[in-house]
């Protein structure tokens, strides 16, 4: 089954455009939130200074996942 992903622009503070290098491995961390991946996504769509970010957000409640910042992006 697959799943759409819904794509949220992280806030310009927490990403960097472009890419140094080509993506050889992914980071999954868990934040152990009550959170959403919806609610993530909105959090860091403002330039709030967190100094954080992610591409994806996956929500382990409902079906939904969120992209944050481009695959030719670093977050």
């Amino acid at each position: 089954m697959g799943h759409s992903i819904l794509f949220k622009q992280c806030g310009s503070d927490h990403m960097t455009r472009g890419r140094s290098h080509a993506i050889d491995r992914i980071v999954i961390l868990y934040t152990a939130t009550l959170a959403s991946a919806h609610n993530n996504a909105i959090y860091f769509s403002r330039n709030e200074r967190q100094g954080s970010s992610a591409h994806y957000f996956v929500d382990d409640i409902t079906d939904e996942i969120y992209q944050s910042v481009a695959e030719g992006d670093t977050a």
